[in-house]
């Protein structure tokens, strides 16, 4: 996630960071976000399972960064209401571009 911070960062974008996922219900009350941003491969729980318990507390948008296969992204995006995905691999060129399409859709 540094690759992220550091692009955000970058453009001026205040972030939270939670590394802890059993933190991450708090945080959302206590910040609420605008967009959240997680990686599909968690400590002790996949992002998928982590989107569908965030859905009963948040409507916002959901990020997934991955390094997984293309059809399993795009399963949990089908899953989980409001999300897309982004291959690791892409973050650093085309997360802000993501970021706008998901906040601003209609934007170019």
């Amino acid at each position: 996630m540094l690759v992220v911070e550091r692009v955000l960062q970058g453009q001026g974008v205040a972030l939270q960071r939670v590394d802890d996922w059993t933190q991450l219900g708090a945080a959302i009350h206590r910040h609420r976000p605008d967009i959240l941003i997680l990686d599909v491969n968690l400590p002790g729980l996949q992002g998928d399972q982590i989107g569908d318990a965030l859905r009963r507390v948040t409507s916002c948008p959901i990020l997934f960064l991955s390094s997984e296969p293309l059809a399993r992204l795009e399963a949990i995006c089908t899953r989980v209401s409001r999300s897309s995905f982004l291959p690791k691999d892409q973050v650093r060129d085309g997360l802000l571009l993501k970021l706008r399409s998901m906040l601003l859709p209609g934007a170019s």
